[in-house]
């Protein structure tokens, strides 16, 4: 069976799309939703709702052998996360909201202060079990197809060679640089590069 992309439906395997998420960045979603099982609750129940930037309706999967092995979100770049949806999933699961919550909503949430019309692609993985097999090349295909005509902006950790890597070969060049990624003040050793493919 071939690998197929496609948005993501309410009867597919959300728990499944919420772990890859979830994985997908190694700062923001452990410090701001906890363990991996707590996270995949929260996760899974943004993605049922109808609008904001979790929501299935922007939510991309890549499927392989009836196994959901990759996804993506993409959604116009003006759409900046709602954080009482955030802060209501996650008392939906706990009793609490981290200390942080806020320091680390910020880099979920930036606004773009110019009125350049771009999508964005977020949350971009594909499951460790399947990356270097061109899984990565397919679902970027499928997303910059869906773009059309339109510009996109993602953000992607400064280490994540592999991922830059994908990025340029489908035109995605680096725009500029963000210190400080995460919870703590003082990661200022923590950069991610906003990069841009220009059609």
């Amino acid at each position: 069976m071939s690998a197929q992309c496609r948005l993501l439906e309410l009867d597919d395997d959300l728990s499944a799309v919420a772990r890859l998420i979830y994985n997908a960045d190694p700062y923001i979603y452990r410090d701001l939703l906890g363990k991996e099982d707590r996270a995949n609750e929260i996760l899974s129940s943004l993605l049922k709702k109808e609008e904001g930037t979790f929501s299935y309706k922007y939510t991309h999967i890549l499927e392989y052998n009836n196994k959901i092995v990759g996804t993506a979100a993409l959604y116009s770049a003006m759409l900046t996360l709602n954080k009482d949806d955030v802060r209501s999933a996650v008392l939906a699961v706990s009793k609490e909201v981290s200390n942080e919550f806020d320091t680390v909503t910020r880099h979920l949430s930036f606004k773009r202060k110019d009125v350049v019309v771009r999508l964005k692609i977020s949350r971009f993985c594909i499951d460790t079990q399947y990356r270097n097999r061109g899984f990565g090349s397919k679902l970027m295909g499928h997303l910059c197809d869906a773009a059309g005509c339109n510009d996109i902006e993602l953000t992607v950790l400064e280490e994540n060679e592999l991922a830059i890597k994908l990025y340029k070969k489908f035109g995605f060049k680096i725009e500029s640089s963000v210190y400080g990624y995460g919870k703590n003040p003082d990661s200022s050793n923590v950069v991610c590069f906003n990069m841009i493919r220009n059609v």
